[in-house]
């Protein structure tokens, strides 16, 4: 039979052993919710949008907030990330609502994007990223390479970078203005690799 105990107002599994009850190390713990409503230019952020909290990715749903679960009546300041950008917001597990607010004209800190050999080019939309110098690492399987890149991108037609794959050789290029292009790196790998990927964040 299994008992429960108080000890300092925190409740504990109790076990019988030695001829009397001793705690287990497992805490018996109540939970609670803290509500994030998530907000987009002033307007609550549309459904199918994903968020991260954490480092754990959640799904907002129009008109109906996140739910965090934690220990009720603890209190946490939580990491909210959105395209790249992360907002901090403190919050107690007592079912209270609390707001996150992110605008477009938030400068990105970070993206991350990938391409297979079937689709030979990705194309990464850089000008909402923040000015300044960035750092990258394009990965496959089998090969990694690290750079670093300025944002804006100088001399660009168009402030996007071009992430291409062509059996085995990784690019990382983007056009200027008088044409042609500009190439920043290449990375050569094996040719089975399935996809390439690249992450970058601003330094």
């Amino acid at each position: 039979m299994r008992y429960k105990f108080m000890v300092n107002g925190a409740a504990y599994k109790a076990r019988y052993g030695n001829n009397s009850y001793v705690a287990e190390v497992t805490k018996v713990t109540k939970a609670g919710y803290a509500y994030l409503a998530v907000y987009y230019d002033n307007n609550l952020m549309a459904t199918g949008e994903k968020i991260t909290v954490d480092g754990v990715t959640y799904t907002v749903t129009y008109g109906v907030t996140v739910a965090i679960r934690g220990e009720a009546g603890t209190s946490k300041v939580l990491s909210v990330t959105y395209n790249g950008v992360t907002n901090t917001v403190p919050v107690t597990f007592d079912g209270g609502t609390y707001n996150v607010t992110f605008t477009s004209s938030t400068k990105r800190r970070s993206f991350a994007a990938e391409v297979t050999p079937a689709d030979t080019y990705a194309y990464i939309d850089v000008s909402d990223c923040a000015t300044g110098t960035w750092t990258y690492t394009i990965t496959t399987n089998s090969a990694s390479k690290e750079g670093s890149f300025s944002i804006p991108l100088p001399n660009a037609k168009k402030q996007e970078l071009i992430l291409g794959e062509f059996g085995g050789v990784a690019t990382l290029t983007y056009k200027i203005s008088s044409g042609g292009t500009s190439n920043l790196t290449s990375l050569q790998h094996s040719s089975s690799d399935p996809k390439t990927t690249i992450t970058a964040q601003i330094m």
